[in-house]
C-alpha cells in the first residue's frame, strides 16, 4: 500500500496529466475538424482558428483528473487499503459529482457510467501486466522451453540499463560463439502429422 501522505502531490500530478491530454487530444481534434469545416484556400487558417477552443477543453480534463485524483485519494484514506476498488469508486464519485445540478437521477446515471468506464479501464491494464509477466497457463500437454542463459544478467535488455559486473579473469575477448552455438538444445516438441 502506498502511503497517503502522497495524495496531494498526486492530486496536482493527475491534474497536470489530465490538462496534457486534454491540451494535445483536444489540439488534434479542433485542428482537423477546422480544416474539414473551413473552405478551401483558407483550411490551414480555419485548423488554427478552430483550435481556440482547446484551453478549455484543457482546463475542463485537468478538473476531471484532480477531482478523481482526490476522490482516490479520500477513499485510500478511508478503507486504508489501495486496491482497484478504489479506482471504480472513485471515478462513479467524480462522474457523480460533476452531474450534481442535474438532479438524483443524473447523478446515479452517471455514477454508474463512470464505475463501468473505469472497471473496464482496470480490467484492461490488470490483463495488460499479466500478459506482460507471461502468468498466461499453458496446456498441459506443451512441455515448457527452457531458454539457455549465456549472460548474467537473466534479462535480454539488461546491459543497456545497467552497469554489467565483470568478474575477474573474464573479458569479452574469451567469450567464443562456438560455445554459445554447443549450449543451445534444440526443444523435444512432437511435430504434428500433416494429413
Amino acid at each position: 500500500m502506498e502511503s497517503t501522505g502522497t495524495c496531494p502531490d498526486r492530486v496536482i500530478s493527475d491534474a497536470g496529466v489530465g490538462f496534457a491530454v486534454g491540451a494535445v487530444g483536444g489540439s488534434v481534434y479542433y485542428f482537423a475538424k477546422g480544416l474539414r469545416n473551413a473552405p478551401s484556400g483558407v483550411r490551414f487558417a480555419g485548423g488554427l482558428q478552430a483550435m481556440c477552443y482547446v484551453p478549455r477543453v484543457a482546463g475542463s480534463f485537468a478538473v476531471w483528473g484532480g477531482v478523481y485524483s482526490a476522490c482516490d485519494c479520500a477513499l485510500v484514506h478511508v478503507r486504508q487499503k489501495e486496491d482497484i476498488w478504489n479506482s471504480i469508486l472513485a471515478g462513479a464519485a467524480a462522474s457523480g459529482i460533476f452531474s450534481l445540478r442535474q438532479g438524483f437521477r443524473a447523478v446515479a446515471k452517471s455514477s454508474l457510467n463512470g464505475a463501468i468506464l473505469f472497471a473496464l479501464i482496470s480490467g484492461a491494464g490488470i490483463m495488460v501486466k499479466n500478459s506482460q509477466h507471461g502468468t498466461m497457463s499453458m496446456p498441459a500437454d506443451v512441455p515448457a522451453i527452457t531458454p539457455v542463459e549465456t549472460s548474467s544478467g537473466g534479462e535480454w535488455f539488461s546491459g543497456l540499463f545497467t552497469k554489467r559486473k565483470v568478474e575477474e579473469g573474464v573479458t569479452n575477448s574469451s567469450i567464443k560463439t562456438d560455445d554459445t552455438l554447443e549450449t543451445y538444445r534444440e526443444p523435444s516438441i512432437p511435430v504434428p502429422p500433416f494429413k
